[in-house]
């Protein structure tokens, strides 16, 4: 496998299939659910980048999210996101890209970007 990804989404089916889908691309993909135990793995195995799933307007959802992104960060972050939050996550994350979650296309090209692989 090649660069490692860690997925945070509170939805277990849609963690699947970014797994999935990533890994066919050739990268290893780890799914989490958000939180500590999240934290906790990115910063003992230092995933290549964060794909973090803010695709429903959740607190704790994007709390986690915050802690992630400022516990690592020299790690590139992709937040998933609905159109109509975008332009407020970039302000908030601002090193981060912001992708449509359902556009599976859009998300593999945002992490051949990030990871310097080309799009």
């Amino acid at each position: 496998m090649g660069r490692s990804i860690l997925v945070v989404t509170d939805h277990p089916a849609f963690g699947r299939l970014l797994r999935v889908l990533l890994e066919y691309e050739g990268f290893a993909a780890d799914v989490m659910l958000p939180g500590a135990d999240a934290l906790a793995r990115a910063r003992t195995d230092r995933p290549d980048l964060l794909l973090l799933d803010l695709g429903r307007p959740d607190s704790s959802v994007e709390e986690a999210a915050q802690a992630l992104y400022e516990a690592l960060p020299e790690v590139p972050v992709i937040l998933l996101a609905d159109p109509s939050r975008q332009r407020r996550l970039r302000r908030q994350f601002e090193r981060a890209e912001t992708v449509e979650g359902g556009d599976v296309v859009a998300v593999v090209a945002a992490v051949r970007r990030a990871l310097g692989e080309g799009a």
